[in-house]
């Protein structure tokens, strides 16, 4: 049986889950000021197995489910994700400074690259990062940056 989350991901088309109301496809066409504005999203493209503070009714991801994506097309469909929350930060400033929501998106991104196996994606996100903080010269939190390594490296926050 299909979980939630593969559900969400392998039908990215034609998803009609009842307890969120977007598909991929959708996410896929949200503006910045889209992704900026929902919160709801964020849980669904970068699933954890942690419950969400803010979206406790998103489902959470399943060691079935990391085997599933890794024998199917949704990892794919993940790193696009990444390539997309990432433009995102990209072209947007508001999200650099001490402290901001984008910032529990960035480690929950990062957490789910790791339990989903990718390791050398989650080091290059961080790396990528790290570069933009450095070109900016604005000022992200040390408590921030401590919480995305925790999430690569599994360092004590």
């Amino acid at each position: 049986m299909m979980s939630n989350i593969t559900h969400f991901y392998s039908h990215g088309e034609d998803y009609t889950g009842e307890d969120f109301p977007y598909s991929l496809k959708q996410i896929r066409e949200f503006s910045d000021e889209d992704l900026e504005a929902t919160h709801n999203y964020i849980q669904w493209i970068f699933p954890t197995n942690e419950p969400s503070e803010y979206n406790p009714e998103a489902p959470l991801l399943t060691e079935d489910d990391v085997h599933e994506f890794h024998n199917s097309g949704m990892m794919l469909e993940l790193l696009e994700s990444v390539r997309q929350y990432m433009g995102f930060l990209k072209r947007n400033l508001g999200w650099r400074k001490g402290f901001d929501h984008n910032h529990l998106r960035i480690t929950r991104m990062l957490k789910c690259l790791m339990l989903m196996g990718l390791v050398e994606e989650a080091e290059a996100v961080l790396s990528e990062l790290a570069i933009h903080h450095r070109r900016s010269g604005l000022a992200i939190s040390t408590k921030s940056w401590k919480f995305w390594r925790a999430a690569v490296f599994g360092e004590e926050q």
